[in-house]
């Protein structure tokens, strides 16, 4: 009797990764897992750990471009939405879900920049910006404009309460910020003076805080000049960092960021202090072109008009 023999099942031979390829791998997932870990993982510079450690009613950054002070901002606010806080911490704190308010320029900036800095990529990684994602409650789109959160609900951990945070345009106008107060508002890049006043208005009738973060390219303005001149000390306080502040900068980041800078250009994004009053007229500094004081000539009295330019011909007149 012939019996059939039973095909043997064939087993694919098991594939040896490449030791770098496998390296890579644990790299890039480790990367992916720390994405989500960015309010732990935070660690601040000596002049950031400084800002968040105050505790008055205005607190400015005026800071050159990739500084940080966005992501510090992000820090600060995601410990009052959540009530975490590290254990250096010597700042306001707040004790039960506050209701608070993030402003920026446009929708967006809004869009690109804080709401990445706290929330992470809405559609592909929710959770990867500073708010941890299991504390993420649920959140509201606004209505005709795309990817832009409304509103966010966090999980406040001490109480088990929720805190809420809105999300505002500088566009919108002074009078959409009218209305109810807010214990906490972030103000990133220069808004309208009136704007600012408004936000302060609703934060001073609950004793709240308010953090304002930008690199002022404006000049001189206004709101320039209270958040960087204002003497008392228990209204506002402020802080400069530039780029030899952070040390994440190399030379060479410095020397590509200033190509194709006007002067004073340069000046406010490296030092984050403001290089000039409105109206510039010629790409360079005031400093650059003065010379000593020196007296008139007796014989040649007169009274000089100029209207000077840059790219069109400068006119002037003299009266004897």
């Amino acid at each position: 009797m012939t019996t059939t023999q039973r095909p043997q099942p064939k087993f694919k031979e098991a594939e040896v990764l490449d030791p770098r390829d496998e390296y890579l791998a644990l790299v890039a997932e480790k990367e992916r897992r720390d994405s989500f870990r960015k309010w732990e993982l935070y660690t601040p510079y000596p002049k950031q750990a400084e800002w968040l450690n105050w505790s008055v009613p205005v607190k400015t950054i005026f800071g050159g471009n990739r500084v940080g002070k966005t992501l510090t901002a992000a820090y600060e606010m995601t410990c009052h939405l959540t009530g975490m806080y590290p254990a250096w911490w010597t700042g306001r704190r707040f004790y039960k879900a506050i209701k608070a308010r993030c402003v920026a320029v446009n929708y967006k900036q809004l869009r690109e920049v804080m709401q990445v800095e706290l929330l992470g990529d809405l559609r592909t990684a929710l959770g990867s910006g500073m708010i941890p994602k299991d504390l993420i409650v649920d959140k509201s789109m606004t209505q005709g404009v795309s990817d832009v959160v409304d509103k966010v609900w966090v999980r406040h951990v001490p109480t088990g309460g929720i805190s809420v945070l809105e999300f505002m345009v500088n566009e919108q106008g002074y009078e959409a910020f009218m209305g109810p107060s807010r214990d906490v508002t972030w103000i990133d890049e220069e808004c309208d003076h009136a704007v600012f006043t408004e936000c302060r208005l609703r934060a001073m009738t609950v004793k709240g805080i308010m953090l304002v973060t930008f690199t002022p390219l404006k000049g001189l303005t206004s709101l320039a000049k209270f958040l960087l001149y204002e003497k008392d000390g228990t209204v506002v306080r402020r802080i400069v960092i530039g780029w030899d502040d952070v040390p994440h900068l190399s030379e060479e980041d410095k020397r590509q960021m200033s190509v194709g800078l006007l002067p004073h250009e340069v000046k406010a994004r490296r030092t984050g202090l403001p290089s000039m009053a409105t109206g510039l007229i010629y790409p360079f500094e005031a400093k650059d072109i003065l010379v000593k004081p020196f007296e008139i000539e007796w014989h040649n009295p007169g009274i000089i008009g100029l209207d000077v330019a840059y790219t069109s011909p400068t006119a002037g007149a003299l009266l004897r």
